[in-house]
């Protein structure tokens, strides 16, 4: 219990001592000058060539926790609200180190024909003021932006139009280099982008000086755009492009994830934009079938995580931005009961050791880290 109760809470300090968003009485124990000499033998040089000092620190400090028996454990807050955040810290006394929340895509047309279709986000002030208070109060933040639903509204329009049977190559259409690329998919992909980038003006213009930000989502699962292999040279072009555009945007507190699911290897080096394109790997990963019997109890399977020893080799640190404590299929996990959350990061610590963070989901009881359910949080 005392190494999971150093993966849970002591991280969170340490992250605050480096980003100086403790309260006075704590961070005064760690000047500046002693701040910078803890990070400098981890330092990673971030991809944005013009980072903040805070996100180098933040780079270098999950950097710091390879190879040890404690990572940071969060927990995504899909609402605007912090209620499941708040139950969580009023049962344990103190807050997770890592939170997340997202920027909800909206698309409506103009009052004139000629003002067209308006892509943006309708949460932006509620999303920015709870990554605000979070960020001051000392977590790591990772800050998602439905970037599969406005590919799959880009699919949708596409197919409606006539002019495609399906999703998988569309992703051409996103890549500038493409000469004859559909103008009206690339338009609103342009307009995705930069109402992001003005999210995060937003977000930075608060104090945020170091986040993770997390696009193109689970990138290689599921239907998204660039699945078929004619596509993924497509794909790391446009992932690469959404990266210099970052770059040339002025934000300083990013640093770039790259999140394929982690229960799929057969493309993962041909869809892998490379690591100058990359801060930090941070995978989906759920348990779907990796205990022996449901409800009984039983650790993760060491050889679920098939492409772990990949993320290894790229020497970038690694995360877990989606995970969950399940047994068995999804459609039966509630009825079922699940495993205890105690073991399943027990067994990350165990068996993937240069795990960094692990961030629980929010969508049903096997997700979270609420234990108000009563006999959702076993083991805890």
């Amino acid at each position: 219990m005392k190494r999971l109760t150093t993966v849970f809470f002591s991280a969170l300090l340490a992250l605050c001592l480096l980003l100086g968003a403790l309260p006075l009485t704590v961070s005064a124990t760690l000047t500046e000058e002693q701040s910078a000499g803890c990070v400098a033998d981890h330092l990673l040089q971030p991809v944005n060539p013009t980072a903040s000092r805070e996100s180098k620190n933040l780079l270098a400090y999950l950097s710091s926790l390879t190879d040890t028996d404690r990572f940071i454990v969060g927990q995504f807050d899909i609402s605007t609200s912090d209620d499941t955040w708040n139950n969580i810290t009023n049962q344990f006394g103190v807050s997770p180190g890592l939170y997340s929340n997202r920027y909800v895509f909206n698309h409506k047309y103009g009052e004139t024909a000629e003002s067209g279709l308006q892509i943006g986000f309708s949460n932006v002030e509620q999303a920015n003021s709870l990554l605000e208070k979070h960020y001051k109060q000392g977590a790591v933040l990772l800050v998602h932006a439905d970037q599969f639903e406005v590919q799959d509204y880009i699919s949708q329009i596409g197919i409606a139009s006539g002019r495609y049977t399906n999703d998988w190559n569309m992703i051409e259409q996103l890549d500038e280099t493409n000469p004859d690329r559909d103008m009206e998919l690339y338009n609103i992909w342009v307009q995705y982008c930069e109402a992001y980038i003005e999210c995060l003006r937003d977000l930075e213009s608060r104090g945020v000086n170091a986040y993770l930000m997390r696009p193109f989502v689970e990138s290689n699962y599921k239907d998204f755009c660039g699945k078929t292999p004619g596509a993924y040279p497509a794909f790391v072009r446009v992932y690469q492009q959404f990266v210099e555009r970052w770059k040339n945007s002025g934000l300083k507190g990013w640093l770039m994830t790259y999140s394929p699911g982690g229960d799929v290897d057969e493309t993962m080096e041909a869809r892998y934009p490379g690591n100058t394109y990359v801060d930090v790997l941070s995978v989906t990963y759920y348990s779907y079938f990796n205990y022996s019997t449901p409800g009984q109890g039983g650790s993760l399977n060491p050889k679920s995580f098939k492409d772990y020893s990949w993320y290894v080799r790229t020497g970038k640190p690694i995360g877990f931005s989606e995970t969950s404590c399940r047994t068995g299929d999804w459609t039966v996990a509630y009825s079922i009961g699940r495993q205890s959350w105690y073991n399943t990061l027990t067994s990350m610590i165990t068996y993937w050791p240069r795990v960094s963070f692990v961030n629980c989901w929010a969508n049903g009881h096997y997700s979270l880290l609420d234990n108000t359910g009563g006999d959702t949080l076993e083991g805890n």
